[in-house]
């Protein structure tokens, strides 16, 4: 599978009279695993809903892997926040539903197999036939991210999806996502990830995306250079991080001051 780029080009957003993203210019290298962090109302959602095609910008256009952006396509896999799983389908055809779009006269047993791989690799073996009432918040999600990488998506857009869940559950699933990025080869997979966490997106991040208020912008473009595996017990005393941390805070407070005043 070819790795893709994202190229982000002079892209303005306007709801209404209100103009919510301005002049939005980014290029996503190949396999990078980028993070969106910004406060609320900055647009991070907004422009990670333009790449994935479910909305479009006022002005400017999206290209993924060359291509100008119009509509969602199986070459961008997404994960919501909300889970996004249907509550009248088993975990297995939610998982089927998916696969079939992707891969239209594939053997259904072929599919299955293919399911049952990845909810196995996200630590849920065998609840194929559970229906997503029956379980937890963080095991739906855990079907979410096992869904996304079973389509086997070159591009992943994942807006906050670990934002409802508590500490643990969080640091489990963070842990989840990289692992399976790394395994499936890191690089092999461009993801955009949306987030409010500082510790998150670098933690994550290969590059670290501030977006201002009023109306979104740009402000900054962040190499993340920390050596992985990350490690958090380590990671939060290196010096590197620490520079690092307090410098996206000290962006991230410039806007909520003004927002206070």
């Amino acid at each position: 599978m070819s790795v893709y780029e994202i190229d982000i080009q002079d892209v303005n957003l306007t709801y209404g009279e209100q103009l919510v993203l301005s002049e939005i210019n980014l290029f996503v290298s190949p396999g990078d695993f980028v993070c969106f962090i910004g406060p609320s109302g900055s647009g991070k959602s907004s422009l990670l809903r333009l790449i994935a095609g479910l909305s479009y910008p006022t002005s400017g256009r999206i290209l993924v892997n060359d291509t100008v952006v119009k509509e969602p396509g199986p070459d961008r896999g997404v994960v919501f926040q909300e889970y996004s799983l249907f509550p009248w389908l088993s975990v297995e055809d939610n998982m089927l539903l998916a696969l079939e779009q992707a891969f239209p006269g594939e053997a259904k047993e072929t599919l299955r197999k293919t399911s049952g791989k990845y909810l196995t690799a996200v630590g849920l073996p065998g609840i194929e036939r559970k229906m997503p009432g029956e379980l937890s918040g963080g095991m739906r999600q855990r079907v979410a991210i096992a869904r996304v990488f079973a389509i086997n998506s070159p591009v992943m857009l994942m807006d906050e999806p670990f934002g409802a869940l508590d500490a643990v559950t969080r640091a489990k699933l963070q842990d989840l996502v990289l692992d399976l990025w790394m395994n499936q080869g890191a690089g092999r997979k461009t993801v955009v990830f949306v987030t409010h966490d500082v510790d998150e997106a670098l933690l994550l991040g290969t590059k670290v995306v501030v977006l201002g208020l009023n109306p979104g912008t740009i402000k900054a473009i962040i190499e993340v250079s920390l050596p992985r595996p990350r490690i958090r017990e380590t990671m939060y005393h290196d010096a590197a991080f620490v520079d690092l941390r307090n410098y996206l805070i000290d962006l991230l407070n410039e806007d909520i001051v003004k927002q206070l005043k």
